[in-house]
């Protein structure tokens, strides 16, 4: 016998041998429970009761609520149905119960109903939790778009009783300098899929070597939230926002100083937003749609900025090969801008656009209109992008690791309010354009890219970018 089939012939070191009698015993167990469950799958069976254990800082009357409108909202008593769809909604009410986002775990105990009025067939359901920690506190780092901060926040569940959150955050940045926020939220009618939110917030952020000034942004927020059957998140917010443009730089331009000062918004506004890719900073396939709409200056205490403001982002990605490790996105922004009255549009409510998370290869927020050196923003933009990402040589596709060519075009101007398609026929005739490649990294909390970027077209004062770019962030284009 050869050395390499002895080698073979003996078994691994620390390796229990393998119980073929238990393995084929659970086979036959499984291959047992399925077939009793095919045969009584038409079985008329009802659900006695629904108790919820191991809850001991949740409402019994919103567990109550919960549980009703989970299982069955039109009925007071849950009804008789087969034996399959019976275990289905047991297991859906299960899920909604997690979706509060206030229990570790859920594991779900089914037995005869005890009941002396219950039918042969009732059964008594009992979904034993385990509670998450009522009180959380953390620190740390944090990549948004193009700008990293360090953060402290503070989270309290269940404040009430009722899936009720109460969090805190206090942040520190390279642009967004400092930021608090305080936001209250609680689920309605028991539902985790609607939810009322009141957010207060302060921000100071550092504008200056954009547009020659910082904003100051204090305001709240109060929110309803509602996601769809189809995984579409709505959200309708009531906003009321005090800025003040202040701390000009010296050599500050004669538009920005006429915007120093403060100013108060208050506004109406709807968003929409699906998500049905598979990751979302580096998706192999789906799409993403998000559109906003905003109306600012109606109401009893109208403010200074009266406009309506819509935008409407889009990005579609699919795999060109079976193993979904070469990919093509194709995205596209669209935004306008239309004040109600003749009064000028405010700095601190206009579009910016450029910058490694909207246009690889031009500076951030450094393209449209401008005076002098400081960036104006826009009241129209467009931009489309197209990227091709592929693994690296020599390493395993599953890595969150890829190469990519991309290319951008579009523009930021102003919105010519009579014939509003003359100004989207104008950037397409007269785009910004880049092209790149580079290296992408998708972490579990944002996505990182190093490109060496070519601007081929640029417009007016637009200030494009040549060489390396380093982009963080979570939404790219």
């Amino acid at each position: 016998m050869s050395a390499e089939s002895s080698q073979e012939s003996v078994p691994p070191r620390n390796v229990p041998p393998i119980d073929r009698e238990s393995i084929q015993s659970a086979r036959e167990t499984l291959r047992s429970l399925s077939e009793i469950l095919t045969e009584n799958s038409t079985l008329p069976v009802g659900i006695s009761s629904i108790r919820v254990a191991g809850a001991y800082n949740t409402r019994a009357g919103f567990l109550q609520k919960a549980l009703q409108s989970c299982v069955d909202p039109s009925a007071k008593t849950i009804k008789s149905m087969p034996l399959l769809d019976t275990l289905n909604n047991i297991q859906e009410t299960t899920g909604k119960l997690m979706a509060f986002g206030i229990y570790d775990s859920a594991n779900i105990k089914i037995d005869r109903a005890s009941s002396a009025i219950s039918g042969e067939n009732d059964l008594d359901v009992i979904i034993q939790v385990k509670e998450k920690p009522r009180l959380f506190f953390e620190t740390g780092t944090d990549v948004g778009n193009v700008e990293g901060n360090v953060h402290a926040n503070v989270l309290a569940r269940n404040v009430f009783g009722g899936a009720e959150f109460l969090s805190g955050n206090v942040s520190y940045g390279t642009r967004n300098r400092a930021t608090m926020s305080a936001k209250f939220e609680t689920p309605v009618n028991a539902s985790p899929a609607t939810h009322f939110r009141v957010l207060g917030y302060s921000n100071v952020r550092d504008n200056k070597a954009i547009s020659s000034h910082e904003l100051i942004t204090r305001g709240l927020s109060l929110s309803l939230q509602h996601q769809d059957r189809f995984r579409g998140l709505h959200e309708l917010s009531q906003n009321f926002f005090w800025r003040r443009v202040t701390h000009l730089s010296e050599y500050a331009s004669p538009s920005i100083r006429l915007q120093a000062g403060d100013t108060i918004k208050q506004s109406l506004a709807y968003s929409y937003m699906v998500d049905t890719r598979d990751h979302p900073t580096l998706p192999s396939r789906g799409n993403y749609v998000r559109a906003l709409m905003e109306l600012a200056g109606l109401g009893p205490v109208s403010g200074d900025a009266r406009f309506l403001k819509s935008e409407l982002w889009h990005q579609y990605a699919f795999s060109l090969n079976r193993t979904r490790s070469v990919t093509l996105a194709v995205s596209s922004r669209l935004g306008a801008m239309k004040p109600l009255d003749e009064s000028p549009t405010l700095l601190c409510d206009r579009f910016t656009l450029g910058g490694s998370t909207s246009m690889r290869g031009f500076s951030e927020d450094r393209l449209g209109p401008k005076d002098g050196k400081d960036s104006l923003g826009g009241t129209a933009y467009l931009a489309l992008s197209t990227s091709l990402l592929f693994p690296l040589p020599k390493l395993d596709a599953s890595k969150p690791f890829r190469l990519q060519v991309f290319a951008n075009a579009g523009g930021l101007t102003n919105l010519d309010a009579k014939n509003p398609l003359n100004t989207y026929k104008s950037i397409l005739m007269h785009p910004c354009v880049s092209t790149g490649l580079g290296l992408v990294y998708a972490s579990p909390a944002a996505r990182f890219e190093l490109n060496f970027t070519l601007p081929i077209a640029v417009t007016g004062g637009d200030v494009g970018r040549k060489g390396l770019q380093l982009g963080a962030g979570i939404e790219f284009m």
